[in-house]
């Protein structure tokens, strides 16, 4: 079967395209939908990113990302002494947020 066939705008009565329409105006994605994150630090590790950067980083920081720089070594590339020394992740969102 033609996958073009299937979802000609003709099989659904012309309404295919108004549907899409409305769905991209009615749930616009947010502006820091947009940007890159970095969530992996396997490319891109906390030692080769500036200290405002980082600090940066740290004031949006997900639990997730917390719990991750929380555990890595004090040898690791993504060692950040902000992070390992913060009781919390809120903790380390203030002092961030303090040296900005």
């Amino acid at each position: 079967m033609n996958r073009m066939k299937c979802l000609s705008p003709a099989r659904f009565g012309g309404l295919l395209p108004a549907a899409i329409a409305l769905c991209a105006v009615a749930a616009p994605l947010p502006a820091s939908a947009a940007a890159c994150r970095a969530t992996d630090f396997t490319d891109n590790p906390l030692s080769s990113w500036s200290e405002v950067q980082r600090l940066s980083f740290v004031t949006e920081m997900t639990r997730t990302e917390y719990d991750k720089l929380k555990a890595a070594p004090e040898d690791s590339p993504n060692h950040y002494t902000l992070i390992t020394q913060s009781e919390g992740i809120s903790e380390a969102r203030e002092a961030a947020y303090k040296k900005l």
